[in-house]
Formats: structure tokens, sequence, C-alpha cells
């Protein structure tokens, strides 16, 4: 699943590292060259970290998934990734979630583009055609956008079909062609997900010298522990670790009998998925209905200030309005 999304790529660039910073692979030998005793061995020591630095630095060392390599390949040193294997350990089982997310909707226009029947500069109201509004429930939360994508917002809402825009008074505003619009996303997805404990072989390979392999081994092992972290995990293969099979002979690319040495890496990788969007409560309408005390039953305008309470009519906590 992840293979030749994480695991060669990041090999690949852990290479390119490698080379624009060539100290590095100092470290990689350091215990060859500070051990009692092969630091004073012919052809061991120092000698030897310079041999394999010179080496690295002297060639290109492609990546390949194993599938991929090519027939002609015959000589030289390269790096195989194979996908060995994947088994799920954690499933949401699709009915919790990893995470849900706010996301745009395909089409936001809560209705079509309409030219305003009216505006006044001075009170500042808009008027909507009502067929503009038939479906939609206007609330001060609600944007008028015209064609050039300029916003205005709405101050207060009078009926279904004039508002009082949120300008100033006597300000000139751009209504040609207008559409209405929530300010923010109207959806909402969740993310469901599995984690999967993933295994790759990687291989080191030589048509050369066995020890080249091994130089290749060493440098491997040296990206999966130094950079496991830039390269790997925080690309989302995760709490990575690996083991090392024995140095052997290998023909299994080609007729020339070759070296190879292979690691075997295993970690988490999650995998995630959408469902199917959701829409968002936008806005909520209510209406009042007030009992006067002869029974007789009235709609309230909560917003007009106006709209209140008539005298003689006793309120929820026993007061009695007065003029």
């Amino acid at each position: 699943m992840a293979g030749d999304i994480i695991v060669r790529p990041g090999l690949i660039a852990a290479l390119n590292y490698l080379r624009a910073h060539p100290d590095d692979l100092d470290a990689i030998w350091a215990s060859i060259a500070q051990d009692g005793l092969t630091s004073s061995s012919p052809g061991y020591g120092l000698n030897q970290v310079q041999l394999a630095r010179a080496w690295f630095l002297a060639r290109e060392i492609p990546v390949f998934l194993n599938i991929r390599v090519p027939d002609d390949l015959r000589s030289g040193a390269f790096i195989t990734v194979s996908a060995l294997k994947s088994d799920e350990q954690v499933n949401t089982l699709g009915d919790s979630t990893w995470v849900q997310e706010d996301v745009e909707a395909p089409n936001p226009w809560l209705c079509a583009e309409f030219t305003p029947t009216g505006y006044d500069k001075q009170t500042r109201v808009l008027t909507i055609p009502a067929t503009a509004t038939a479906l939609v429930v206007l609330t001060d939360s609600v944007l008028v956008v015209n064609n050039r994508g300029t916003e205005y917002g709405i101050a207060r809402v009078i009926d279904d079909t004039h508002v009082v825009l949120d300008v100033d008074q006597g300000a000139a505003v751009d209504l040609n062609r207008i559409r209405l619009r929530y300010p923010h996303d109207s959806h909402r997805v969740s993310m469901g997900g599995a984690v999967f404990r993933e295994t790759y072989g990687i291989g080191c390979h030589s048509y050369e010298e066995p020890i080249h392999a091994l130089y290749l081994h060493a440098i491997v092992a040296h990206i999966l522990t130094r950079h496991r972290v830039e390269f790997f995990e925080a690309r989302g293969f995760q709490s990575t670790s690996f083991s090392t099979g024995a140095l052997e002979p290998d023909s299994n690319f080609g007729a020339e009998l070759g070296y190879s040495r292979y690691v075997t890496l295993t970690g988490q990788f999650h995998h995630l998925w959408t469902t199917e969007p959701s829409e968002k409560v936008q806005a909520v309408e209510a209406q009042f209905r007030v009992t006067g005390a002869n029974g007789a039953i009235r709609t309230v305008d909560v917003a007009d200030d106006d709209d209140l309470l008539w005298l003689g009519q006793q309120d929820t906590l026993g007061l009695r309005v007065s003029s």
C-alpha cells in the first residue's frame, strides 16, 4: 500500500541527502575506525572507511521496485523494494470516525443568479424577488455576492424578500447579478480509517564485489535509523523497525551472479476514507405564538421592536405590562 509511495521515494531522497552531505557517511562506518582491532589492520580502519565513502560517491545507486528491475542490468549496485504483506490491525468498522472536517459543497450557491427588485441607499433595504428566496431561509449569516465576487453582509432580515444590508448609509453598492451563499463551509464529512501493519523487503544488491553489497546494506541501515523520521514517519509510514538477513549469492536478476543482503522493514500505515458529505444546519427560523388573556393567539415577529406584548397581558413571570 505504501511501498511505491513512501518507501522507495524515501530511500531515493535519503541517498540524495547523503550525497549532498558526505560528512554524514563517516558516521556509518565510524565503529571500524574506532575499533581497537580493525583501526590498525591493513585494509581496515580509516582506509576501509575512505574506500566505502569513495565507492558510494562515485556512482548512482538506482532504487527499483523488485518487479521493475531492467532486464539488461548486469553490473553495478542497486536497491530493490518489494511489498511482502499487509495486515489490518485497527478498524473503525465505519461506525466511528477519526476526524470530522468541514467542506464546501460542490455548488455553494443558495439560489440562481438574479437581479434585485430594488435597493434603497438611505434605508439600505434590499428587495429580493420571491423566486430567489423560495427555498432559502434568510438570516443575518447569509452573504449577498455580486458577479465580481464582492460580498455584502446582512444586518437584519425584515421578511422573506426584504433585508437590510450591512453597509454604510448612502454607500454605493454593486448589486448587478447577485447570488446568495453562507459564509462558511456548508457540508461536513467524517473520516473513517484502518491501521495496517505493512512489511517490505529492501534488497541491497551488487554485481561486482560482495563487499559492495555490505556497503549498500550499511547505508540502508543508516537511512532507516538516522533518517527514519523525516523520510518515512513524517510521510505516514510510522513506528518502523527492521531486521536483516545474511549476505548470499543471488541470481534472481539475470544470468550474472550477484550478491544480495535483504532488509525486512515493517511499519504502520493509516488508510483513510471519507463518507458522503452531509449538509450542516445553516440557520433556524422560529416563530413565537403569544396567547392573550382572552385566548386569542397571535404570531410575534421577534425582530420587530414594535411587536411587543400588548397592554394588560402578563408575561411568563406574571408581570403585567403597563404603558
